[in-house]
């Protein structure tokens, strides 16, 4: 097989170490130590994320299946989502947003340091006003 030097976004080159795992025998979701490692994964990200939740897990999936992920368990209908856009990615959180009922989804094109200040503003008035902004 050729080696490719992937410099991209994703997909990406995978270490040595992450070949030989994927080359081991696949583990069943219910297999002892499938969970051993699930607890030990979750464990290591409430450390990252600084939270004893204990409904924190990794999800296996791209980028937009996380950010979906977040946003059909943070948004409620009625709610506004501040959603800074510099491309597909972006116009896919507004629609996800959308579709989560948010009423209020203030768009916000960056990419130019000339965008940055008044998202900037927006954010800070939109912190002052929120109810409450919690992790947990």
């Amino acid at each position: 097989m050729i080696e490719r030097l992937l410099l991209g976004p994703g997909p990406s080159n995978a270490y040595p170490e992450v070949l030989e795992a994927l080359s081991q025998p696949v583990l069943g979701h219910l297999d002892p130590v499938f969970l051993s490692l699930l607890d030990e994964t979750s464990e290591r990200l409430r450390s990252v994320f600084k939270t004893s939740n204990a409904l924190t897990l990794p999800i296996s999936g791209t980028g937009s299946a996380g950010m979906e992920a977040c946003f059909v368990n943070l948004l409620e209908p009625g709610d506004t989502a501040i959603i800074g856009v510099n491309g597909v990615f972006g116009e896919r959180m507004c629609e996800v947003a959308r579709r989560c009922g948010a009423d209020g989804i203030d768009k916000h094109q960056v990419g130019h340091i000339e965008h940055y200040n008044p998202v900037m503003s927006f954010l800070e008035k939109a912190v002052t006003d929120a109810r409450y902004i919690t992790a947990e």
